[in-house]
């Protein structure tokens, strides 16, 4: 079970339904945003209770900014009866403080999760473009991709990323490859120096600092990358190319 599975129970009191007027969040997880409307707009009053409130949020907020395979207009729709639902579910429970605090928690936990797998994310845009797993270290590596890069590797993890950085930053010079820069130090330098938002998540600080000082010390750069296995340890200035 998720944490935002158990946010969401904390909000409601219990592990499931409450009682026989209680809707659970499947009655609603393959409904559009046009029929949820249309069934709140309906719906008898006895149903509209604190759980049934928070399925429905819940599923606003996955058309809204996760869900795949859908318009603008589509989320638009969502998004608005969303922030129509919220104020009604924050009035609704103003009598009951504690109840409105899980609700806020719920809800900000599940909002919190759009930088990084909510639309537009790379996340996002890997399923909702079917990008297989062998082309994903190309997918994200694309110089479009740069100021989306640092959010994408905060959910791969930091093992995992170290485990594929060596592919990465092999990729990230293969498609900004410049041929100004031959060298594969300087031209990782380069990178660096012009700001590149993909060259500045793959490396750390440290290894910033010497990448950027290569024309003063270029040992210490081409040092990182024979760490990473992209330069053998015996090398010079004029077989240190990008291949």
């Amino acid at each position: 079970m998720t944490i935002r599975d158990n946010l969401w129970r904390r909000f409601v009191g219990g592990k499931g339904v409450n009682d026989a007027r209680d809707l659970p969040f499947e009655f609603f997880a393959n409904m559009s945003a046009s029929e949820i409307g249309r069934w709140y707009a309906t719906a008898p009053p006895e149903l509209l209770t604190m759980h049934t409130y928070g399925a429905v949020y819940r599923r606003l907020t996955d058309l809204a900014f996760f869900a795949h395979g859908l318009t603008d207009a589509e989320r638009e729709s969502a998004n608005k009866l969303r922030v129509a639902l919220k104020r009604d579910i924050v009035a609704f429970l103003e009598p009951n403080p504690s109840g409105l605090e899980a609700f806020h928690a719920a809800a900000d936990h599940q909002e919190s999760g759009i930088p990084y797998i909510g639309v537009g994310s790379l996340n996002w845009l890997i399923e909702e473009h079917g990008i297989p797993a062998e082309q994903i270290c190309d997918f994200v590596m694309r110089p479009g991709h740069g100021p989306l890069l640092t959010n994408y590797l905060h959910t791969v993890g930091t093992e995992a990323f170290f485990r594929v950085r060596s592919h990465l930053i092999r990729e990230l010079v293969r498609q900004r490859r410049d041929n100004e820069f031959p060298n594969l130090v300087f031209h990782v330098s380069a990178l660096l120096h012009c700001q590149d938002q993909g060259a500045i998540c793959l490396f750390t600080s440290k290894e910033r600092m010497a990448l950027l000082a290569a024309r003063d010390d270029y040992e210490s750069a081409r040092l990182i990358f024979v760490h990473l296995g992209l330069l053998p340890p015996g090398g010079s200035f004029e077989r240190d190319q990008i291949t």
